[in-house]
């Protein structure tokens, strides 16, 4: 570089520790789920994200939602496995329209599901 040219540290690529991307190419290759949990006063909080069991975790620690910091402890009661980000902000938004009771029920179905399959 030239006099007076700005220093330009070589780091690694912008792509480099972006999860959720091959090589920048924009192909998704991580799961993305979207889950429920249940906190302390039996309130359902309902969120997205590409690494279920970190994300559940933070809740429980309180470095969570703000929503779940003052809920603790929660438990993970409802998670569905989607394709990528976008369906899975898709359906938390529809989830998150959903009544008390419909989420109550949509909970206890997949409580059933995962007992058939064991």
């Amino acid at each position: 570089m030239g006099k007076g040219a700005p220093s330009r540290k070589q780091g690694p690529p912008r792509w480099a520790g972006a999860p959720e991307t091959v090589r920048g190419c924009g192909l998704s290759r991580v799961a993305w789920f979207v889950y429920m949990v249940q906190c302390r006063d039996a309130s359902l909080y309902t969120g997205a994200t590409n690494d279920l069991s970190r994300r559940v975790k933070a809740h429980s620690e309180g470095k969570g939602a703000r929503y779940t910091r003052s809920r603790r402890p929660v438990t993970l009661v409802f998670s569905r496995r989607v394709k990528d980000r976008s369906s899975a902000l898709k359906l938390e938004a529809k989830l998150k329209r959903l009544s008390r009771a419909e989420k109550v029920a949509l909970v206890a179905s997949a409580r059933r599901r995962r007992m058939h399959e064991d």
